[in-house]
């Protein structure tokens, strides 16, 4: 996060080789934010597993978005929330 070019920024902080790969040869815009749906699969699989149900789970920005970090919204099952 030292660099002080914020596409570096975006490119150090993802760790899908193939959104950084993008990002740091300049091509991202070439890559639907879609995408990172894909590493939203992984993350889901733990949360249905801590519940012992499907969860939603839904992008809200990335470094393909041009955030500097991925961030997403996970719903948490209504009997957990009491």
């Amino acid at each position: 996060m030292n660099a002080e070019d914020e596409r570096m920024k975006r490119y150090h902080s993802c760790y899908c080789a193939w959104v950084r790969g993008a990002i740091k040869n300049g091509t991202e815009k070439e890559i639907s934010p879609n995408f990172c749906y894909c590493s939203i699969g992984f993350t889901k699989k733990y949360w249905d597993i801590i519940f012992d149900q499907p969860i939603k789970i839904e992008l809200i920005e990335s470094p393909l978005s041009g955030a500097l970090e991925c961030k997403y919204a996970i719903h948490i099952p209504k009997e957990f929330l009491k």
